[in-house]
């Protein structure tokens, strides 16, 4: 394919940004290498092979993807998982698919708010229904992965200790033992002996 100096050209691993040829040739290895200006303090030489020519007519996204120049699906995997690993990973949210759960966005936003409060606390006060149980296991899930959690305790009215315990267990995988049972009578503390004191 003949490439003439000025003509606008991307690279085919990344045909998001386009260049223009400066009309420089350096041959290597038995390969011709073209130079390219992507603006005016950054230029590199890339193989004829993985050059093509930019036609404005012609890069319409739908005749793109026709043409298959946005990749297949493990390339998007691939690319997503190259960013998670090159970046920092606080913006990565790891209870997203942890749990068996509908995504319903705004059960997510408690989990958001908790990761960016420098405080790490956090008051869940919803309608009745609307997911709390949710929200917060979703809290404990983000716990558990970024700080390594180990000990959860859950404070609610007794009549909603096995509605926890169910949700927590089916939804998320945790095992929650109810340290005193629900219908048995509250214990009295006991005062401390005097070997205690």
């Amino acid at each position: 394919m003949p490439f003439v100096a000025r003509a606008p050209v991307f690279d085919v691993n990344n045909p998001a940004r386009v260049g223009q040829l400066t009309g420089r040739q350096q041959p290597r290895a038995g390969l011709v290498f073209h130079e390219v200006a992507f603006g005016p303090n950054e230029k590199r030489y890339i193989a004829e092979s993985f050059l093509r020519t930019f036609d404005e007519q012609d890069s319409s996204t739908e005749k793109l993807i026709r043409r298959g120049m946005y990749g297949k699906a493990d390339d998007l995997r691939r690319l997503l998982t190259f960013e998670k690993l090159k970046g920092t990973l606080h913006d990565f949210i790891y209870s997203m698919d942890a749990a068996r759960i509908d995504f319903l966005e705004y059960q997510f936003k408690p989990v958001l708010t908790f990761v960016n409060s420098p405080t790490e606390r956090l008051l869940i006060a919803d309608e009745v229904g609307l997911g709390k149980t949710i929200e917060a296991a979703l809290i404990w899930l983000e716990l558990q992965a970024r700080r390594d959690a180990r000990r959860l305790l859950v404070v609610c009215p007794k009549m909603l200790a096995p509605k926890w315990r169910m949700e927590l267990r089916q939804k998320f995988g945790i095992q929650a033992p109810l340290p005193i049972e629900p219908d048995a009578p509250p214990e009295r503390p006991q005062a401390p002996t005097k070997d205690e004191c």
